[in-house]
């Protein structure tokens, strides 16, 4: 009895017309998969704080301009600046009168009032930092993903039967 392996050497091998049709068949599944491992990436939220105002014109480096503007919080068992949350304060008047480039614990605290700095060190731009879904909108990022899921699932049913 002969096998396939066996007639292969016959017939020419894995050569130029095989490599061909795998191509063209395993090409489209690689484009297949990219719309959705995109939207992980899309909606990727980068390390982001809140942007202040008055503190532009002082020529402070970014660590002090954290250290003035930004409290500490406990997260994942460290302490690390806010990404929600800034000093309430005219840090224009805290400079001008000799204050030292870090906040005080005793500061009023307020949410962002003018929006967020995203850290562009990964990308430089996301659906997320476009549009803002941080903070209180972070939840809208989930929701995205999850109406994309679950509507895959009848679309699924509905373009397959389409397909055969």
């Amino acid at each position: 009895m002969m096998d396939f392996d066996d007639i292969l050497p016959y017939i020419g091998g894995f050569g130029r017309f095989q490599m061909y049709v795998y191509g063209l068949l395993c090409l489209p599944i690689f484009y297949m998969a990219m719309p959705g491992l995109a939207k992980i990436f899309l909606l990727s939220v980068p390390d982001h704080w809140c942007q202040t105002e008055g503190v532009d014109a002082w020529n402070l480096t970014l660590e002090e301009v954290k250290n003035l503007t930004l409290p500490l919080e406990l997260k994942y068992g460290l302490m690390t600046y806010s990404q929600c949350r800034m000093y309430d304060v005219n840090f224009s008047e805290v400079l001008a009168n000799g204050g030292s480039p870090v906040g005080d614990i005793t500061w009023p605290v307020t949410p962002c009032k003018h929006g967020w700095v995203y850290d562009k060190t990964y990308y430089m731009d996301t659906a997320a930092s476009e549009w803002d879904l941080v903070c209180d909108k972070a939840v809208m990022a989930s929701t995205i993903l999850t109406v994309i899921g679950a509507a895959g699932i009848p679309g699924l049913f509905i373009f397959g039967t389409i397909g055969d």
